[in-house]
């Protein structure tokens, strides 16, 4: 007791600062299932349940339209995800997500239309849709200077669990046969519900840090930690105030007045987009190459562990010096052009396999570093920001689905589709390097 009245008596000479660790690594470790349970099984979406959409019509088509409504339906939710977010804890928010994703599961056990897939997969993207914003979160909230890297951490579980499941679903597929296998995912897809369960508030782990007497006013750092605690405590005594809040200011739309935040989030969709739709259609493509079952398992093994070296390579290098994850997203986007353009040129195994490889090890560019962009950029404002880039994504994801089945049609060529996605890139490369020649012409000016 005597401790706690010290506290409060000298409250004002300390802060309460993220722990950098503790519980926040349990935490880690809990966003890395629950990413393994929303991302992992997608990824072999077309070998699970490419026969059943042949035989109901255009597999390309189908498999564009079913993945690009899960990935819509899970981005679009950022906005209401948004207001949940402001109004309950990470916890309740995710676990409300998974709740609805893992019955969305379990339905698609019975899938018998086309129409049916697509409903239980819209259920799906919108339960992840609230887990994965809540998961980022809650993450933030326990990391400052480590958040690269556990950042790096996740997408190596993420990635340690993708090298395996292509070879996991061939065995059940023979096994258990298509839905044998859909159930034993449905099931798989359960430990979700613990993983949400650990994302306890933040600022019950927070540390105190001792503050020199004009340290208060002058460290930015202090005024971070200050003014989540201010805001917490402003939201339990305003409520009546914070509920006549219009739309805009409880949703932080006034961020679509910056452009230089519109041109993060439109080159950021686009080629976030075009790197999720692209891992859908390799086994389409691989099919269409003329490569058997066996050899596609292969080349998915192959993408995935060397996703999964980037990853770890990216993690140690980020652990030694400080990147800047807009640029890391840029240079890799560039490559990966290059990389896809040449993907489209040859047929041969050996060079198929090395330019997976590489385009593998290159995804974790992205997919590491796109929320930490808004992390680094907006701060406080890191959930605002990134749930309305997940709107932005899921109209873009919506759109690109569409168009995709449109070239496929239109074209009757896999190979297209590849170029209408690489062309997307080009949609963030181009801006970002004009936004980055004004800013230094204008710093020189």
């Amino acid at each position: 007791m005597m401790t706690r009245s010290r506290f409060l008596a000298k409250s004002n000479q300390y802060e309460l600062i993220p722990p950098d660790g503790g519980w926040g690594y349990v935490v880690t470790g809990a966003v890395g299932l629950a990413f393994v349970v929303g991302f992992v099984p997608i990824s072999v979406f077309v070998t699970v349940f490419g026969p059943f959409l042949a035989s109901l019509g255009d597999e390309t088509s189908a498999t564009t339209l079913i993945t690009g409504v899960y990935s819509t339906g899970l981005f679009l939710t950022g906005l209401p995800a948004s207001y949940l977010l402001q109004k309950y804890t990470c916890r309740r928010v995710g676990l409300y997500g998974i709740i609805i994703f893992v019955t969305g599961n379990f339905l698609t056990i019975f899938a018998s239309s086309l129409s049916y897939m697509v409903l239980c997969y819209t259920m799906q993207g919108f339960g992840f849709g609230l887990v994965f914003p809540s998961t980022i979160a809650s993450l933030t909230q326990y990391f400052v200077r480590k958040q690269t890297s556990m950042m790096a951490v996740i997408q190596v579980i993420t990635g340690a669990a993708g090298i395996v499941w292509p070879s996991l679903t061939n065995k059940l597929l023979e096994e258990y046969g298509f839905r044998g296998t859909v159930a034993i995912f449905s099931a798989i897809s359960l430990h979700g519900i613990p993983a949400v369960l650990t994302l306890q508030p933040a600022k019950r782990h927070y540390k105190q840090k001792e503050l020199k007497e004009d340290e208060e006013k002058t460290n930015p750092e202090n005024c971070l930690a200050n003014t989540k605690l201010d805001n917490e405590e402003l939201t339990d005594e305003n409520l009546n105030i914070k509920t006549r809040k219009s739309l805009i200011e409880s949703l932080d739309l006034r961020l679509f007045k910056d452009p230089i935040y519109l041109n993060v989030v439109f080159g950021l969709s686009m080629t976030l987009t075009s790197d999720i739709l692209f891992l859908y259609i390799i086994p389409i493509i691989l099919e269409g190459y003329g490569f058997n079952r066996s050899d596609v398992t292969y080349i998915l093994t192959v993408f995935f562990a060397a996703d999964l070296v980037g990853k770890i390579l990216l993690g140690i290098l980020s652990s030694i010096v400080q990147l800047q994850n807009r640029y890391v997203v840029l240079i890799a986007t560039i490559i990966i052009i290059v990389l896809r353009t040449a993907y489209t040129l040859t047929s041969s195994l050996w060079h198929i396999t090395i330019l997976t490889a590489l385009l593998g090890s290159l995804r974790c560019c992205i997919h590491n570093s796109y929320a930490l962009v808004f992390a680094e950029k907006y701060g406080l404002r890191f959930a605002s920001s990134f749930s309305l880039f997940m709107v932005v994504v899921g109209i873009i994801m919506l759109l690109s689905g569409l168009l995709s089945g449109y070239v496929k049609s239109l074209t009757g060529s896999d190979i297209m589709v590849v170029h209408f996605l690489t062309l997307m890139c080009i949609f963030c490369v181009v801006p970002w390097i004009i936004e980055i020649i004004i800013e230094e012409f204008s710093r020189k000016k």
